[in-house]
């Protein structure tokens, strides 16, 4: 992938800087402090998207009191970017060697339109055979799907720019200020066949290491403590996501009984519109009550459906993403540990041979100083990922519980309505 550099005319203004320590994560901290940007403003905000044929914009409000921003566009402004763009985006930072110790969040999934777009259509081309009261209420049902889809894809990649925004080094970075505050398109080209397969070798290698590293106990107790706790982590997770889906599937299987229902009271209450004996009983009518009360019922057992998946399937599964890129960062640290192992043993036998000495203990002492530092950075992250793990269950889940509710409450009040219908229709016999 091209670096945004190579990729995109910058006629952005570049902060001169001091020439770069040895060590990248040194680099990075002595950055922050020095310019002292931890307190400034980067707030974002997607406030609309736009769905088109290949893709997805989304359009992103930008406050900012960040001289690097606020030199080149002010304090406040809008762009528009891709979801390629946002994909790009998160592959310069889980590529570049400088974020080696930090957690980089989880890349927004592809959004998928497709599914409500195909129904549309089928249902478009049955529009001549199914009744017309029929088609309305499909095409609502659909259109109810379509904008779960739609505030799920929102959501998503908000929340990866926003943790990316809210880092106190990741907001920093030179690729984020071109995304944010270049005006038009990045015109990013995607990845060519070479790089897709060095970068699926690449993950295969981690893959291997972090199964290695499962059974290696970390000489630091905390890591090693962090190490258990996320293997266990895992598959609490990932079954949570299992459990939370077959909640979701369950919801649909209920939304699909009520049409069927709805189907078969249909052809009752035509049939029984006919009959004599039924009219005496009031029959016809209550069928008519239960066909217009009904739909209603499946409306909000759909959106108890949509806001489980929004709300508590989607948090599981970024999390199980989360819980990789963890993975990931005790892989770099078990490697830093190793590099410096092999820096030991390589400086111990050139004192052996009297030979390079110095050399090889310079590379021992630098190993050493990446180690340090890729441990101090790495702690700060964990302790980070705890809080941040802590504060979105329990955001997710009151919010989920409060949406469960008021749809419930809806429910209730319209099968209320339903049986004072009926009640009714009985009465005036």
């Amino acid at each position: 992938m091209l670096a945004a550099a190579d990729s995109i005319d910058d006629d952005l203004p570049i902060e001169s800087s001091s020439p770069e320590p040895h060590d990248p994560i040194d680099h990075l901290a002595s950055k922050v402090a020095d310019q002292n940007l931890e307190s400034r403003r980067l707030e974002i905000q997607i406030t609309d998207a736009v769905s088109e044929k290949e893709t997805i914009k989304f359009k992103i409000q930008v406050k900012t009191d960040l001289p690097s921003f606020v030199e080149s566009r002010g304090h406040e402004f809008k762009v528009e970017r891709t979801h390629h763009e946002f994909s790009w985006l998160h592959s310069s930072f889980s590529e570049n060697p400088l974020y080696a110790g930090y957690l980089i969040p989880p890349k927004p999934q592809k959004p998928d339109f497709s599914s409500p777009s195909k129904q549309l259509h089928d249902i478009s081309e049955k529009e001549d055979k199914i009744p017309k009261e029929d088609i309305a209420f499909l095409k609502t049902d659909l259109e109810d799907k379509y904008l779960a889809q739609f505030k799920k894809a929102v959501s998503t990649h908000e929340i990866f720019l926003s943790r990316i925004c809210h880092h106190k080094v990741l907001r920093n970075d030179h690729d984020l200020r071109i995304f944010l505050s270049f005006h038009g398109e990045l015109n990013v080209r995607s990845k060519n066949a070479k790089e897709r397969v060095t970068g699926w070798f690449k993950k295969g290698e981690l893959a291997i290491q972090a199964a290695f590293n499962d059974r290696v106990k970390d000489p630091d107790e905390f890591f090693e403590k962090n190490r258990v706790f996320i293997n266990e982590y895992e598959l609490r997770i990932d079954n949570g996501k299992k459990k939370s889906k077959e909640v979701t599937k369950e919801y649909g299987l209920i939304s699909k009984e009520l049409m069927a229902i709805m189907t078969e009271i249909k052809k009752m209450t035509i049939f029984e519109s006919r009959n004599p004996e039924a009219r005496k009983i009031a029959l016809d009518r209550c069928l008519n009550i239960v066909c217009r009360d009904l739909p209603k019922v499946q409306k909000w057992e759909g959106r108890m459906g949509s806001d489980t998946e929004l709300k508590l399937v989607d948090l599981m599964r970024y999390y199980v993403a989360e819980t990789e890129s963890v993975k990931e960062l005790l892989t770099r640290r078990q490697q830093s540990l190793d590099d410096l192992d092999r820096k030991n043993r390589d400086h111990e036998a050139a004192k052996i041979k009297n030979k390079n000495v110095q050399h090889f203990e310079q590379r021992k002492n630098d190993a050493y100083e990446h180690k340090e530092k890729l441990a101090k950075v790495g702690k700060e992250e964990l302790v980070r990922f705890e809080e941040n793990r802590e504060e979105a269950f329990s955001k997710n889940l009151e919010e989920h519980a409060a949406l469960q509710l008021k749809h419930s409450r809806q429910k209730i009040s319209v099968l209320e309505n339903m049986m004072k219908s009926l009640e009714s229709a009985e009465g005036e016999l």
